[in-house]
């Protein structure tokens, strides 16, 4: 059954074009029923960086933590994973710009980091990155055209690995696609345009 959560404490900075991405924090590293919600907004966009916001689904607070650290600039379409303490943000675009950087997001200390990373993937966003253990798997996206290469990052030795196809592999090219994991046992990916076909 839906319910409608009711904010309080710090304002959203909404607008008609906001898009919104949502990861939720892992125990012990964050309260029962807390979320972080990133947002292109009119404010991100001003100040020329990403903003978050903490949100606890069982009370209803807001709060909007003040950037420290290297933040990422303003972008729509990229991935984010929570592993223990940390987020992580790969790609996106900002309307004239693809991207194909790795921010982290330290939520006890609220402090962002740029890594810097060798063979990163090339730059996209439309793509999804799903945790299995310590492992962020990169799949798709759109930079040039639509693509269905599969990329891992290590989140221990922060290094990225690229996935051989094999033989009569059946991911075709897309973007806008979820993607998701069970007990760790596969990577299980869904829909997805790769226009004007849409899976």
């Amino acid at each position: 059954e839906w319910a409608r959560v009711i904010g309080t404490g710090v304002s959203m900075h909404l607008n008609s074009r906001l898009l919104w991405t949502c990861v939720q924090m892992e125990a012990p590293y964050g309260a029962l029923g807390d979320l972080i919600l990133f947002s292109e907004s009119k404010k991100a966009k001003s100040s020329g960086i990403l903003e978050y916001y903490k949100l606890n689904l069982l009370t209803g607070d807001y709060s909007c933590p003040p950037p420290r650290g290297r933040a990422p600039s303003p972008r729509t379409a990229y991935s984010a994973v929570s592993w223990k303490e940390r987020v992580v943000i790969f790609g996106g675009y900002d309307g004239k710009q693809r991207f194909n950087d790795l921010f982290v997001l330290n939520l006890v200390s609220g402090t962002w980091k740029k890594v810097k990373t060798r063979s990163p993937p090339t730059a996209r966003y439309g793509h999804t990155a799903t945790l299995i253990g310590d492992l962020m798997l990169v799949v798709g996206g759109y930079n040039v055209g639509w693509s269905n290469d599969v990329h891992i990052f290590n989140l221990q030795s922060m290094a990225w690995y690229s996935l051989m196809e094999t033989p009569g592999a059946l991911l075709k090219p897309r973007e806008g696609h979820a993607a998701g994991q069970i007990d760790g046992s596969g990577l299980y990916v869904f829909g997805g345009c790769c226009w004007p076909i849409c899976h």
